[in-house]
């Protein structure tokens, strides 16, 4: 069972996050940059998946 949160929910809370620490202050700087985190790693596992279905695309060709 996958319990990953979807990517677009993941995007709009790095987003927020980012909202209230411009807003708010540097106090909410971890939870921005944990989700800073979590996005960052998102996309590159996201990227690799793509490369690896280009890759078997481009030996089956």
């Amino acid at each position: 069972m996958d319990n990953q949160v979807p990517f677009s929910d993941l995007k709009k809370a790095y987003l927020q996050a980012a909202q209230i620490v411009t807003s708010h202050g540097e106090k909410y700087t971890p939870i921005f940059e944990r989700l800073e985190m979590e996005y960052k790693e998102r996309v590159h596992q996201i990227d690799a998946v793509n490369r690896a279905r280009q890759l078997l695309e481009s030996e089956l060709l």
